[in-house]
Protein backbone atom coordinates (compact mmCIF):
# COMPACT_ATOMS: atom_id res chain seq x y z
CA UNK A 1 0.00 0.00 0.00
CA UNK A 2 1.45 3.76 -0.89
CA UNK A 3 1.55 6.47 1.47
CA UNK A 4 -1.46 8.17 -0.51
CA UNK A 5 -3.51 4.71 -0.70
CA UNK A 6 -2.78 5.18 3.92
CA UNK A 7 -3.75 8.63 3.87
CA UNK A 8 -7.48 8.83 2.16
CA UNK A 9 -8.76 8.05 5.44
CA UNK A 10 -7.10 11.52 6.44
CA UNK A 11 -8.31 13.44 3.10
CA UNK A 12 -11.79 12.39 3.77
CA UNK A 13 -12.08 13.36 6.97
CA UNK A 14 -10.57 17.04 5.94
CA UNK A 15 -13.46 16.68 3.01
CA UNK A 16 -16.06 16.27 5.89
CA UNK A 17 -14.78 19.27 8.01
CA UNK A 18 -14.85 21.62 4.77
CA UNK A 19 -18.23 20.53 3.78
CA UNK A 20 -19.49 20.63 7.55
CA UNK A 21 -18.10 24.50 7.40
CA UNK A 22 -20.12 25.18 4.47
CA UNK A 23 -23.42 23.59 5.49
CA UNK A 24 -22.91 25.85 8.74
CA UNK A 25 -22.37 28.92 6.53
CA UNK A 26 -25.45 27.76 4.64
CA UNK A 27 -27.50 27.45 7.38
CA UNK A 28 -26.48 30.97 8.99
CA UNK A 29 -27.53 32.31 5.86
CA UNK A 30 -30.96 30.84 5.66
CA UNK A 31 -31.18 32.07 9.59
CA UNK A 32 -30.19 35.25 8.65
CA UNK A 33 -33.22 35.63 6.07
CA UNK A 34 -35.67 33.39 7.58
CA UNK A 35 -38.97 35.57 8.95
CA UNK A 36 -38.17 38.36 6.36
CA UNK A 37 -41.18 39.58 4.43
CA UNK A 38 -38.90 41.16 1.51
CA UNK A 39 -36.94 38.03 1.13
CA UNK A 40 -38.40 36.21 -2.07
CA UNK A 41 -39.39 32.28 -1.85
CA UNK A 42 -36.63 31.62 -4.28
CA UNK A 43 -33.82 32.28 -2.15
CA UNK A 44 -35.17 30.22 0.81
CA UNK A 45 -35.92 27.09 -1.28
CA UNK A 46 -32.18 28.15 -3.51
CA UNK A 47 -31.07 27.84 0.24
CA UNK A 48 -32.56 24.51 1.14
CA UNK A 49 -31.89 22.93 -1.81
CA UNK A 50 -28.14 23.69 -0.98
CA UNK A 51 -28.18 22.73 2.83
CA UNK A 52 -30.07 19.37 1.61
CA UNK A 53 -27.08 18.96 -0.88
CA UNK A 54 -24.43 19.56 1.36
CA UNK A 55 -26.26 16.99 4.45
CA UNK A 56 -25.98 14.32 1.00
CA UNK A 57 -22.64 15.03 0.39
CA UNK A 58 -21.32 14.41 4.52
CA UNK A 59 -23.44 11.49 4.70
CA UNK A 60 -21.87 10.26 1.75
CA UNK A 61 -18.44 11.03 2.66
CA UNK A 62 -18.65 9.96 6.41
CA UNK A 63 -20.15 6.30 4.78
CA UNK A 64 -17.07 6.43 2.46
CA UNK A 65 -14.75 7.61 5.55
CA UNK A 66 -16.30 4.47 7.25
CA UNK A 67 -15.28 1.99 5.00
CA UNK A 68 -11.85 3.34 4.60
CA UNK A 69 -11.26 3.54 8.39
CA UNK A 70 -11.89 -0.35 7.70
CA UNK A 71 -9.92 -0.82 5.03
CA UNK A 72 -7.04 0.40 7.02
CA UNK A 73 -7.78 -1.20 9.92
CA UNK A 74 -7.73 -4.46 8.12
CA UNK A 75 -4.26 -3.90 6.55
CA UNK A 76 -2.54 -3.14 9.53
CA UNK A 77 -4.14 -5.45 11.80
CA UNK A 78 -2.49 -8.21 8.89
CA UNK A 79 1.33 -6.50 9.74
CA UNK A 80 3.37 -8.76 11.44
CA UNK A 81 5.65 -5.92 13.42
CA UNK A 82 4.44 -4.57 16.72
CA UNK A 83 6.06 -1.21 16.21
CA UNK A 84 5.03 -0.55 12.25
CA UNK A 85 1.45 -1.40 13.33
CA UNK A 86 1.83 1.20 16.19
CA UNK A 87 3.22 3.47 13.59
CA UNK A 88 0.78 3.08 11.24
CA UNK A 89 -2.26 3.48 13.59
CA UNK A 90 -0.85 7.19 14.65
CA UNK A 91 -0.40 8.40 11.52
CA UNK A 92 -3.43 7.28 9.36
CA UNK A 93 -6.15 6.18 12.06
CA UNK A 94 -5.29 9.00 14.53
CA UNK A 95 -4.30 11.24 12.08
CA UNK A 96 -0.75 12.40 14.38
CA UNK A 97 1.79 14.35 13.09
CA UNK A 98 5.38 12.66 13.06
CA UNK A 99 6.11 14.26 16.33
CA UNK A 100 2.95 12.73 17.95
CA UNK A 101 3.48 9.67 16.88
CA UNK A 102 7.16 9.64 17.66
CA UNK A 103 5.75 10.51 21.33
CA UNK A 104 3.50 8.12 21.96
CA UNK A 105 5.39 5.12 20.44
CA UNK A 106 8.45 6.79 23.30
CA UNK A 107 11.63 4.59 23.63
CA UNK A 108 13.40 7.36 22.34
CA UNK A 109 12.38 7.33 18.88
CA UNK A 110 12.45 10.71 17.12
CA UNK A 111 10.14 11.88 14.41
CA UNK A 112 12.41 11.74 11.78
CA UNK A 113 13.74 8.02 13.17
CA UNK A 114 9.80 7.35 13.04
CA UNK A 115 8.96 8.46 9.82
CA UNK A 116 12.07 6.26 8.26
CA UNK A 117 10.84 3.13 9.60
CA UNK A 118 7.56 3.49 8.17
CA UNK A 119 9.40 5.12 4.96
CA UNK A 120 11.64 2.04 4.72
CA UNK A 121 8.13 -0.89 5.42
CA UNK A 122 6.35 1.09 2.82
CA UNK A 123 9.47 0.98 0.20
CA UNK A 124 10.20 -3.03 1.49
CA UNK A 125 6.36 -3.87 1.09
CA UNK A 126 6.32 -1.85 -2.92
CA UNK A 127 9.25 -4.09 -3.75
CA UNK A 128 7.74 -7.13 -2.50
CA UNK A 129 5.07 -6.38 -5.14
Amino acid sequence: MTKRELSQLYYLNREIEQETKRLLEFKDEKAKITGLPYIDKMADTSLNAQIKDCETIIQAKRTAAIAEYNRLVRYIAGIDDSLIRQILTLRYINGFNWVQVSIHIGGGNTADGVRKIHDRFLQNQKAGN
